[in-house]
């Protein structure tokens, strides 16, 4: 069995150079948004004896086999899955809480108290004309206090309708980007560090994706990805090279929709979910406004046409 010991050795070194060089690299990009810590693997290397020299091995060390991304594909879903939920929280609470403080920075429920107020005071001397021009004050106060709730809310509507329009916005972005990454993932070499780069990218642009919309991925064995928007069985945003459009319409309440290539799309999770949720819940608020309005001009009316003057 021939050996040359100082081939061997020197194979040694280089491996060992190589680990610590890949260790230096994880160190380095620890802080790296959507780097993935890699690590080599190694192969021995031997000949065995020709034709003549059945049974004869040549010990030649070792060789670097490969360097491997040590990701985690089940994590790696399970991040996007609580992303996107968290996400979708996120947006729908800070939404609720502009509507919040359009509502009470109006004044509307301190203006109703202080007319209802002035109202019980008139009926102690009805004819007390300062206390009418009071009753008359303090109704048209409530009554600026409503349009100003009305026109506060519509503001939060259209920041709300602004995030939502910028998500989709984002979403046809990325989705172009991962239609080119998969491009260039085609055309990679297998266990190369442009594949692995072009890996890294892919699961940042997946991650980022799912901040907007709640998506569901297959994946390929050369690392292409087919990505579906709304889940499971949601729509095709990402096949191959190629990516859908995904577009929002606005209703005449201030309530949005989403579409992918015109077919409707329902969304659970990602900001834009949330936005969703809140523009249909600040839409419901106005109509509750309306309402009280309604009501509260019925009873007043009511009231004045059966008293005596």
């Amino acid at each position: 069995m021939a050996s040359d010991l100082l081939a061997i050795a020197r194979s040694g070194v280089q491996a060992a150079k190589i680990g610590l060089d890949l260790t230096a690299q994880n160190i380095a990009n620890a802080s790296s948004v959507g780097y993935v810590r890699r690590s080599a693997n190694f192969r021995e290397v031997a000949q065995t004896g020709g034709a003549m020299r059945v049974g004869d091995l040549s010990l030649s060390g070792v060789r670097l086999d490969s360097i491997v991304r040590n990701a985690d594909a089940f994590r790696q879903a399970e991040v996007r899955r609580t992303g996107s939920d968290v996400a979708r929280a996120s947006a729908e609470v800070t939404a609720l809480q502009n509507i919040e403080s359009a509502i009470e920075q109006s004044g509307v429920f301190e203006a109703i108290i202080d007319f209802e107020s002035s109202l019980q005071q008139l009926t102690q001397d009805p004819v007390d004309t300062s206390l009418r021009a009071s009753v008359i004050e303090k109704a048209r106060t409530m009554v600026g206090t409503f349009q100003i709730a009305g026109q506060e809310m519509d503001a939060a509507g259209e920041g709300m309708r602004f995030l939502a329009s910028d998500g989709v916005t984002q979403v046809n972005r990325i989705a172009e980007e991962l239609a080119r990454t998969n491009t260039r993932l085609a055309r990679a070499s297998d266990a190369s560090s442009d594949q692995t780069a072009l890996l890294d990218q892919r699961d940042t642009l997946l991650e980022e994706l799912s901040t907007y919309g709640n998506i569901a991925t297959t994946f390929g064995t050369d690392g292409q990805v087919a990505v579906k928007i709304g889940g499971a069985s949601g729509s095709d945003l990402v096949v191959g090279n190629s990516a859908a459009i995904v577009g929002m319409a606005t209703a005449a309440d201030g309530t949005i929709s989403f579409d992918v290539g015109g077919t409707p799309l329902t969304l659970a999770g990602g900001s834009m979910a949330g936005q969703q949720l809140a523009l249909t819940k600040n839409a419901q608020l106005k109509t509750d406004l309306n309402t009280l309005v309604d009501n509260l001009v019925t009873d007043v009316n009511a009231a004045q046409s059966g008293g005596d003057d």
